[in-house]
């Protein structure tokens, strides 16, 4: 079967210093090849799958830039490096098609860093690949992915067998990842990866990764939920939502409102309230356990009731971010622990804390156990049944033990539902052991290791008192 396979790479950045969220837009062409063949495509021609017609466009044949420029022709901090190999020039309908840079190792793997953002903000990634031959030899496919948090899946892949270089079509010729969360070092990290040989099907070749160009969008939306988005929490009514609305100087507004969208089925949300941005709470029924969907629209030039927006509406209205929460009639109770790992001696008890984190809906059993399997070890845990247990570990024998304790804690409501956590306890023999060996103390006069320094120790040094043990010759080493 013949297969021809096309990667193509398009990311758009959203500008980390433009008021109003402009796009960075960056070209990859060629860097092999006739020296006419290196230089830059027609910008006016340029267009990625997330637009990009008639405005600034950055381009590079290298592996890095800096103070890339925002769509409107302003400098920015944002900047990119990557490893990606040469490229060649390709004929193409899509003139972000026609050159690219390439992994030309076939089935290898590349990183493509964004940086120079704002660390905790989201973007939306647009990627997009290509390769120049059409040949089963040079076809290319492969994966993108990303660590960084995502609402997106974070794994996409892209196969164009039929070299689709008329039309963006996801998963042909670019991917997008949505809601992508900066780093804290202001970084969105993505890795390709090319195809291996027989990992279509036994017998295919390895492919190549090629880099078309990349974009990339801050995303202006509410942040901060409450409920956590993903939280489990117990049913209510009311239940309180919560969230931190749009700067307006960011949303480049000039009367924003905001509207609040909400129930069970996330294709059809119900309008809990609009309302000028200033406000940001409101109280939802959610008394029935499930799963819950909510978003924080914003529209920036008034009322939507009042106010005409015309299709499409963006700019002038910014989705927000789709959250959700799941509910319990009695959520299960949670643990941790609030004492750090310990160090004691032999027959000295140890005061332990767990804080436990409960609906109150229905009892919670707490409970305490211990993994030593040595029966000359004795472990005496008091008040076990509670956050605040004293444990005593005698043991016999010369020598360090470590014994974990580990917490359990359940309700009535959910028995099977448990949650543990644990805690590491050092003993040592005695308290000069554990000063000695646990902590690292020592005496500087404490001649006999005893932790005290006395007569005892004067009584050695005495013994030892005008002894010369200078050499008093050569020796065999």
């Amino acid at each position: 079967m013949k297969m021809k396979m096309m990667l193509f790479v398009v990311a758009i950045i959203a500008l980390a210093t433009a008021a109003n969220a402009e796009i960075i837009n960056v070209n990859m062409y060629a860097s092999s090849g006739a020296a006419a063949n290196k230089v830059p495509q027609d910008a006016t021609l340029l267009e990625g799958p997330a637009g990009g017609l008639g405005e600034t466009w950055n381009q590079f044949n290298v592996t890095s830039g800096i103070g890339l420029l925002d769509s409107t022709g302003a400098a920015t901090t944002v900047g990119f490096t990557n490893n990606v190999g040469s490229g060649w020039l390709r004929n193409g309908d899509l003139e972000m098609l026609k050159a690219e840079r390439a992994l030309f190792g076939k089935g290898g793997d590349t990183t493509h860093t964004i940086n120079g953002l704002i660390p905790g903000d989201l973007y939306n990634v647009w990627i997009a690949s290509s390769v120049s031959n059409d040949t089963d030899a040079e076809a290319g496919h492969g994966e993108w992915s990303t660590s960084n948090a995502t609402t997106s899946a974070s794994l996409q892949a892209i196969s164009n067998f039929d070299l689709n270089t008329t039309t963006w079509e996801y998963g042909s010729n670019y991917v997008l990842f949505e809601n992508v969360v900066a780093d804290n070092n202001g970084e969105i990290t993505f890795l390709g990866d090319a195809t291996d040989a027989d990992e279509i099907e036994p017998g295919s070749l390895a492919t190549r990764l090629g880099l078309s160009g990349w974009q990339i969008e801050t995303v202006i939306a509410p942040t901060n939920p409450s409920p956590d988005n993903g939280a489990l929490i117990p049913s209510s009514n009311p239940l309180t939502l919560s969230w931190t609305n749009v700067d307006p100087n960011l949303a480049d507004a000039t009367d924003t409102y905001v509207q609040v969208l909400f129930g069970t089925d996330p294709e059809n949300l119900s309008e809990q309230l609009t309302v000028p941005a200033v406000v940001s709470t409101v109280d939802v029924d959610a008394s029935v356990e499930g799963t819950y969907y909510w978003r924080v629209d914003s529209y920036r030039n008034g009322n939507p009731a009042t106010t005409v927006y015309t299709q499409p509406v963006e700019p002038n209205v910014l989705e927000g971010i789709l959250w959700t929460f799941d509910t319990l009639a009695d959520v299960p109770p949670t643990v941790a622990i609030d004492t750090p790992d310990q160090m004691t001696w032999s027959g000295e008890p140890v005061q332990l804390t767990a804080i436990v984190t409960d609906d109150g809906n229905s009892d919670v059993t707490i409970s305490w156990t211990h993994d030593s399997v040595d029966p000359n070890i004795v472990v005496t845990i008091v008040d076990g049944d509670t956050a605040i247990p004293t444990v005593t570990i005698d043991k016999p024998d010369a020598g360090l033990a470590t014994i974990t304790l580990t917490v359990a804690v359940n309700d009535a409501s959910s028995p099977t539902l448990i949650d543990t956590a644990s805690v590491q306890i050092d003993v040592y023999d005695d308290a000069c052991n554990m000063a000695r060996a646990g902590q690292g103390l020592f005496g500087t006069y404490d001649r006999n290791f005893d932790c005290v320094t006395d007569l005892l120790d004067f009584a050695g040094m005495a013994e030892q008192w005008l002894v010369d043990y200078s050499a008093t010759g050569p020796t065999d080493k």
